[in-house]
This record gives structure tokens, sequence and C-alpha cells, in this order.
């Protein structure tokens, strides 16, 4: 019609012209506010339905049923006139749309805010997308029904036992099988529980920490009681491998002070050897992959030693043994923690390497294997333990294939950490980032930036303030701190990790101010087939093992 208006011919129709124009014109916002109400009442329809959230947001939910009732109402009428010039001639239609639209914006923002306040309460939620969140919070009524979202919030916990009632929870279940118990229940049903699940998952996370600390302890008092062939079945992988490395470090050191190194590589022999032969025996799956794991620990433990022996190493503070993993257990009382600068207050496990000491976090990761450990593993986890020491994140960076983000991930799983590993990709923004830094910070879990140079420039330079905002609270040991405008509290044990593959085309230099927050780690090939495959051999038969030693060296 505009065009029509600009020819000389128009004259004689032009009163008709901008009829039409006037008409289309209201056809197009039609159109477009139509649009824009139907996306936004589509996504949140299934959410309102939901008499949980009508409930706690009762004033969105009534605000919503408003809209609701007008939307269904003209798109009734619509259906009785679908022709175009049938809509233009409904009085009011438009207008109705666009109130609508503007009464969503602020129905969103309010689901927006009650989303923030439950992500704050219970930090692992900032992990969990929209659509994952409100799915448990709409399920208030019955607990059980959060079961299959367990996952998503636990690394290592598929499930949780209840109750014949439902209303107590007493065990947690990795997706493996291995049912670990509670040493505290959780009451779901009661006063201050009932009806909030972000509640009661704080309690589950809080019995989870205490349990696993629980069962460590009691597995560093029978190793000594116990043979050690029927005491590693008797207790959940995790706490097996905990304590093994724990009374390593422990023996380790007493032969070095007694100048007893070369004995005790026989010991270790032949403990390999026994567990070898168990692992041959029969299993239950569980116990096989309890052992599997722990044949990759021992090996490695091994190799130490005999390295030891080799480099005539008798004093407990050489390099040599500095430089490996080292597991402490501490009483109550007996030392200043490494984050806090306080007192420990229950029994703790510190793990160190070199000058550096990190908690052993007690998160619950269920039975899996372990990543083999080479060389190239062990000076990926001197460098990562020495930045998170200084408050640094790590940045591990080489061609694909070379271990970066397992070595990462296996480091998290010896200090028992949640590691959450993020995607990069040049489609991701700062308040995205914002988001995924709020969960990290307030509960304390590790992250590993898959690929970080994908991400555009413009957005790194604002990542890199968010992450320093982040070091600088726990350099000063702040209990809380502001993030991005919102108050939130501080676990100091959270960590930024990147990976990076230059190689690539098509990725971002990182800025200055972001490369001076890590310290890189160079990952090349990783010539650590052999150590792999001498472990399959362990496994399967001892005797071949020994024989693949003698051909490779």
């Amino acid at each position: 019609t505009q065009a029509i208006r600009s020819s000389p011919f128009c004259r004689p129709f032009e009163q008709e012209v901008l009829q039409w124009e006037v008409t289309l014109l209201y056809l197009q916002d039609f159109v477009d506010e139509c649009l824009a109400v139907q996306r936004t009442w589509m996504q949140l329809e299934p959410i309102f339905l939901s008499d949980d959230i009508k409930r706690q947001l009762p004033e969105e939910s009534s605000g919503f049923a408003t809209i609701d009732v007008t939307f269904r109402e003209r798109m009734k009428q619509v259906e009785g006139s679908p022709g175009c010039l049938g809509v233009a001639a409904a009085g009011g239609i438009v207008e109705d749309f666009k109130d609508a639209n503007e009464k969503l914006e602020k129905i969103q923002k309010g689901l927006k805010d009650y989303l923030e306040t439950k992500r704050l309460y219970f930090p692992r939620f900032f992990f969990l997308n929209d659509a994952d969140l409100l799915s448990i919070l709409a399920e208030t009524k019955d607990p059980t029904l959060v079961q299959p979202h367990m996952a998503k919030a636990f690394e290592g916990i598929a499930s949780v036992r209840f109750n014949e009632t439902a209303t107590i929870i007493n065990a947690m279940i990795s997706a493996e099988g291995e049912v670990v118990d509670f040493t505290n229940i959780v009451d779901v049903d009661s006063p201050e529980n009932r009806g909030n699940v972000e509640k009661w998952l704080v309690e589950v996370e809080k019995t989870m920490i205490d349990s696993l600390t629980d069962v460590v302890s009691r597995s560093n008092k029978d190793y000594a009681c116990k043979p050690r062939t029927s005491w590693c079945i008797d207790y959940p992988g995790q706490v097996v491998l905990a304590t093994d490395c724990i009374y390593w470090t422990k023996e380790v050191t007493e032969a070095l002070n007694a100048k007893r190194v070369a004995d005790y590589e026989k010991k270790l022999n032949q403990q390999l050897l026994d567990i070898v032969q168990l692992v041959r025996g029969d299993l239950s799956k569980l116990a096989r992959v309890t052992l599997g794991a722990m044949v990759t620990i021992d090996v490695h433990a091994r190799d130490v030693v005999s390295d030891l022996v080799k480099n005539n190493v008798e004093s407990a503070d050489e390099f040599d043994w500095l430089s490996q993993l080292r597991y402490y257990w501490k009483e109550p009382n007996s030392f200043r923690r490494v984050d806090t600068g306080e007192m420990n207050a229950k029994e703790e496990c510190q793990v160190s390497i070199v000058n550096s000491t990190l908690l052993y976090g007690f998160e619950y990761l269920g039975n899996t294997p372990r990543l083999v450990i080479t060389p190239l593993t062990d000076r990926c986890y001197r460098t990562l333990m020495g930045a998170f020491a200084l408050y640094y994140g790590g940045a591990p960076e080489g061609p694909a294939g070379t271990g970066k983000t397992e070595s990462t991930k296996d480091l998290a799983k010896a200090l028992a950490i949640q590691c959450v590993v993020f995607n990069c990709s040049d489609g991701m923004d700062y308040m995205q980032m914002a988001k995924f830094f709020k969960g990290l910070a307030s509960s304390g879990a590790w992250c590993c930036f898959d690929e970080f140079n994908r991400i555009n420039l413009e957005v790194l330079s604002v990542i890199a303030q968010q992450i320093q905002c982040i070091s600088l609270a726990i350099k000063q040991k702040a209990k809380t701190f502001i993030f991005e405008g919102t108050e939130i509290r501080l676990i100091p044990s959270c960590a930024v990790n990147i990976t990076m593959n230059p190689g690539y085309a098509g990725r971002s230099e990182l800025p200055d101010n972001l490369k001076a927050l890590f310290r890189p780690c160079a990952m090349m090939v990783n010539w650590g087939w052999w150590r792999a495959s001498e472990i399959v051999l362990a496994i399967e038969d001892a005797p071949a093992t020994m024989r693949f030693n003698e051909i490779y060296e």
C-alpha cells in the first residue's frame, strides 16, 4: 500500500489505500503481539498447572490465570473468524495482547527472582537449567518424584533410599548400585522441610559429607585390624581408595625415616599380587570395580616407591617424595584449616603435594574407575595443586587426546570434590557465565571449562573480572561477598580450571588480565599407554605384568 500511495495515479483511490494500510498495519501488530504472547504462554502454562507452584507464587499465578482466560477467549474469537479481515474487525484484540505481554514480562521476572532465591539457598541448583529446576520444585508433595533429578545436583548420587512412608532418607545410592548408609537420617516431612525441596536437599548434602567422613574414619581403624584382602571389600570404593592412600603415605614416611624403603617396596609388590589374586576370584560387580581402581592406585604407589629406591631417597623431606600426592588423616583440633585459618573442629584429611595443601572434600562420587597415573598426570597434578594453593586457576593446554579434561576431573576425584565440566562455545554470554560462577563459589565445586578459548573475546574480558572477584574473596577468607550485585556465601574450596587447544582455527587469544589468573600446564602426547596396559594385565594375569615390565624396560 505504501508503494501504491507513492504512485501519481493513486489519488482516486487514496482513501481506500489508506484504509487498507491501517488494516494491514493492525494485522501486523496483531501477528507480532499474538506470537509473543503465545510463545511465553506455552513456556509458562505447564509451570502454573502445578498446584505447588501456584502455592509458592500466588501473585504470579493469579496474574497468569487472568492472562490465560484472555488468551483463550481471543483465540476462540480468531478460530470463529479465521480470515484476516475478521481479525482486523475485532476491536481491542491487539491492545489486549500488548497488555498481556507486559504482564507476562512481569510474571517472568517474578519467576526468575523466585528461582534465584531457591538457587541461593541450595547453590547446586545453579548448575541446572530452569526447566529441570521447575520440575523439581513442582514435586514438593511427593519427595520421591525428585529422584530422577538427584544425579544433576550430586555427581555420585543417582538416588536416595526412603523409608516405607517416604518421609525419611537413610542412605544414598550411586549409579553403579553402591549403597552408603547415612550417619544421620534426613526427615523430609519435618515442619521446616515439608514442601521445601531445597531445604531437605541441603540436609542431604551435609549428611553425605558427615556420613563419608564417618565411614573413612571407621575404615582407617579397620585397616590396621583386618587382613587387607577382606578389608577392601567391606567398604565403599571411594572410602577404600582414600584409606589406601592415607596408609600408603603414613607407611612410606615411616619407611623413609627408618631407612627401610627397599623392604617396603617388597611389601607393596606382595600387596599388589594379593589384590590381583582377589580380582581373579569370584567377586560382585561392585567389588571388581573397587579393586580395579585400587590396582590402578597401587601400581602407581609401587612405582613411586621403586623410584625412591632407585634414587637413594632417604628422607621424607626430599623432593622425590614431597612431589607426590600425599594424604594425611587429622584428628579434631590438630591443625589450622588452610581455607579459613581456624582449628579443625572434626576429623579431616589433608592432601599435599610439594608445598601445596588442600582438604579432602568428602563429596560422594560413587564407585568409579580411576585414571591411570603417568608422569604427565603427575606433572599436571603438581601444577594444578600449586595454582589452587596460591588462589589461581589451572590451565592445561595442548592437543586433543592428551588428557587435559580427564586429568582435571581425576584430581577432583582424588580430592573428593564435585567437578562440573562445561563445554564452551562462541554463543556464551557473560550473564550465563555469571550464573554458573554463582553456583561455583557458593557450592565449593570445581569447574572445568573445556575449550575455553572458543568464547568470544569481549565475553572473556568480563569473565576475567568475574573470576578475579571470586579469587579476591577467597584470598580475603570472606564468608560472603558481592558478586554481580548479589550477596552470596563463599565456600573456599571452589576453583576454576580451563582447557585449551590452541592448534584449532577460530580460537580467541586470552586477554592478559585473564591469563594472569591461571597457571598453564603444557600437555603433550601422553606416552603412558604402557602403564595402562600394565594395569589391565595386572587385573587379568599377574605373571604377564612382570613379563611386560621386563620387555618394556
